[in-house]
């Protein structure tokens, strides 16, 4: 019960709302407007004119607020100063740096006068956080005089009517207040444990729960496999003048970054699709080209010398190719630096590596052991068919075995590949010899997929340096 209240904790933290994209957007143009007048400012006194570096430079500072500030949720509901000013923080950081990369990849750093900019970024980055508590403040005074909190019932008490009654009475903006919950499953009453919003009745009790406590909406809780009451409940409450919401319960379902979305005026419930839409795939497609190219720059000299290595010690070619499934199934041929003898003919059939695999080369167990071996999967990532973080790809044929043995296995392909990825530090490296070590591998990378974020990718590269020599490589 506690897992199943902690996945549907997780799963209500990724529901997207249509509306509050325009929250956003009228925060990020007051942000955007303090960065760009501070910049024209500090420019204008230490020059007559505006230069068009400069110029370019406020423009393209705002594409880079609008990603890095998406990505890290900077205007996340009800979060208190200190947390919104480490997220405020840590997204100019990654502004800085990415500006800071694109100058050196275009060789345009030179341009700039490093005072201004320093100067800019802090004074931007200090403006913001005044501003935006401000806001906060006026906002949370308006809604404490004008909001006027309206009783409102549950009609289902599971793990999802207490996730929704928790979420409601906490939020300062929404109008209902739900007061209670109706409920015929003597188990579900049993497990209940809000005391401030206890059990009023059997769900036959509604009219007089509804007269009896001022009740204005109604939430209804149920199973998808109660459709027929839901249908049932509507008709009922139609007269009965109240607000009728159904948020239906899809904890039977293993979903894949959900969200609810307004389309033509109609509500569309996504169960499965992947979070890289709009500013967060741009996020994304920076974040992994900048990276990649500065550590293709830095690590070519161990790079030369591998192939150096590999073509000197170990007959055949330097590198080893192979078809896997990438982003929405799509099959690309996937780079690495060979480590194992070139097979025999008629030995081409897949079998994965194991730990005292004879195939493995002396060199090669040293470059899987370090994950050099994966370096050329860089390149993949330049061309956009890979990501440096993102669940492993896999072999087609081993893609197929498990799609066959696990449920919403092929769900993993819902984001780019990765070179490393949340299953690979989380102890899930190697050999999945066993359906049970694919099925956890699986389990992390919807994971990931479920609470993707530039922060959580960050994380990841972080914990992989850690990880690279642990007795699970081979």
């Amino acid at each position: 019960m506690k897992e199943d209240a902690q996945r549907l904790e997780s799963r209500a933290n990724k529901v997207h709302i249509e509306s509050q994209f325009e929250f956003f957007w009228i925060r990020i143009l007051i942000d955007g407007a303090i960065a760009g007048l501070l910049l024209y400012i500090f420019t204008m006194m230490r020059s007559p004119f505006f230069p068009v570096p400069y110029q370019i430079l406020m423009v393209l500072s705002l594409l880079l607020m609008i990603v890095f500030f998406r990505s890290v949720d900077v205007y996340q509901d009800n979060q208190d100063a200190v947390a919104f000013f480490l997220k405020l923080l840590r997204a100019w950081v990654s502004i800085v740096l990415a500006l800071v990369a694109l100058g050196f990849l275009t060789k345009t750093s030179s341009i700039f006068s490093r005072q201004i900019l320093v100067t800019w970024a802090l004074a931007s980055f200090s403006g913001q956080f005044i501003s935006n508590m401000a806001l906060v403040w006026v906002a949370a005074r308006f809604s404490a005089s004008s909001v006027v909190k309206e009783n409102a019932i549950l009609v289902g008490a599971g793990e999802l009517g207490a996730g929704i009654a928790s979420r409601i009475n906490a939020s300062r903006w929404i109008s209902s207040q739900i007061v209670g919950a109706l409920e015929d499953d003597p188990d579900i009453i049993a497990n209940w444990k809000m005391e401030q919003v206890p059990v009023l009745g059997r769900i036959v009790d509604l009219e007089s729960v509804i007269a009896e406590n001022d009740i204005k909406c109604v939430y209804i809780t149920l199973p998808l496999a109660a459709t027929a009451l839901v249908e049932g409940l509507y008709l009922k409450l139609l007269p009965m003048n109240v607000d009728i919401k159904w948020v239906p319960d899809f904890s039977g379902l293993t979903l894949v970054n959900p969200n609810i979305k307004e389309i033509g005026g109609l509500a569309v419930f996504s169960l499965s699709e992947t979070p890289l839409v709009g500013s967060r795939r741009i996020a994304k497609v920076i974040f992994d080209w900048v990276l990649a190219a500065m550590a293709l720059v830095a690590l070519s000299p161990l790079m030369l010398a591998t192939a150096l290595a590999i073509k000197i010690r170990m007959p055949g070619p330097v590198f080893f190719r192979q078809i896997r499934h990438g982003w929405n199934g799509k099959e690309f041929a996937v780079w690495k630096f060979r480590s194992m003898v070139v097979p025999k003919e008629g030995e081409n059939e897949f079998k994965q590596a194991t730990r005292d695999d004879t195939r493995i080369t002396p060199l090669g167990r040293f470059l899987r052991k370090t994950s050099i071996d994966e370096l050329p999967q860089l390149f993949n990532v330049i061309t956009g068919e890979m990501s440096l973080v993102g669940p492993r790809p896999h072999p087609v044929a081993l893609n197929d075995y498990f799609d066959r043995k696990i449920e919403a296995y092929l769900a993993r392909h819902k984001i780019k590949p990765g070179i490393t990825g949340l299953a690979q530090i989380s102890g899930l490296r190697g050999e999945t010899e066993t359906v049970e070590k694919m099925r956890k591998r699986v389990e992390c990378d919807l994971e990931y997929i479920n609470n993707w974020s530039l922060a959580l990718d960050i994380k990841i590269l972080i914990k992989t340096v850690f990880v690279i020599f642990s007795k699970e490589a081979y």
